[in-house]
């Protein structure tokens, strides 16, 4: 929670704390923007996280690839003329030692590769069953944050660079806050509202006006941060990275360095 600083406004019974025309003492309260994400990281952080597919991503790679299984009998050659019997003899032991190392490899390295798939495959299906939930959770408040601004699949791209672009990873915090909120918020809303209309007499009906009002105004509140956090996606990477790159020119022309 952020402090206030001490103003000339700050009474006597302590920093923050101001008398209104003598009716009574009110403690001051900031309200913290960004949550801390060092504490408490996003569980949309990371490029895992994202809606890229898991499976093929490493058993893909040239590395994880089995080169074409050569037998024994393709490895067996005949003497050289040139070359005299002892020589050639320990060149057939050596290819015979090298038969008997290389060819249980190729099993083991298949083996390997499809352990690399069923480990992505089960990766993919742990995150769409957690991660991936919460991320189409946030994605669904997105949309309704931004209805007539950004479409579902600008939107989308726009959730991806906030998960993968660590520069941005306190917008993601405040993103995900946000939208679990609101979601808590559209419950009471709805609630309230069919409190209001249930309510029988003139104050009741007033009270309950004012509790839908409130929740209104709270839920516009979040509205607008989740809309700052999707413009955050599509300006800060391009104005940190001009910033880098003029920090990385004016660096050239220091002399000592």
């Amino acid at each position: 929670m952020f402090t206030e600083k001490p103003s000339d406004n700050d009474s006597k019974d302590g920093p923050g704390k101001v008398s209104t025309l003598g009716l009574g003492v009110f403690q001051a309260r900031a309200e913290r923007l960004f949550p801390d994400v060092e504490a408490n990281p996003p569980v949309l952080a990371g490029e895992m996280a994202t809606s890229a597919p898991i499976v093929g991503k490493y058993s893909s790679s040239p590395s994880c690839r089995v080169p074409a299984r050569i037998f024994p009998e393709q490895m067996q050659g005949v003497d050289d003329p040139s070359a005299s019997t002892e020589e050639n003899e320990l060149w057939r032991t050596s290819v015979n030692l090298l038969i008997e190392t290389l060819d249980p490899l190729w099993p083991e390295a298949e083996e390997r590769v499809r352990a690399v798939m069923m480990a992505e495959f089960d990766a993919e299906q742990r995150r769409d069953d957690r991660v991936g939930n919460v991320r189409k959770r946030v994605l669904k408040q997105m949309v309704l944050a931004n209805e007539g601004m950004r479409t579902e699949a600008e939107l989308d791209e726009i959730l991806t660079v906030l998960q993968t672009d660590k520069r941005l990873l306190k917008y993601l915090g405040l993103l995900q806050q946000c939208c679990f909120e609101a979601e808590k918020l559209q419950e009471r809303l709805t609630r309230r509202q069919k409190e209001f209309a249930s309510a029988g007499s003139a104050s009741a009906k007033e009270t309950a006006e004012e509790a839908v009002q409130g929740v209104y105004q709270r839920a516009k509140s979040l509205e607008m941060r989740i809309q700052a956090c999707c413009s955050a996606a599509e300006d800060l990477p391009d104005t940190y990275d001009a910033m880098a790159n003029v920090g990385d020119f004016f660096a050239k022309l220091n002399p000592f360095r």
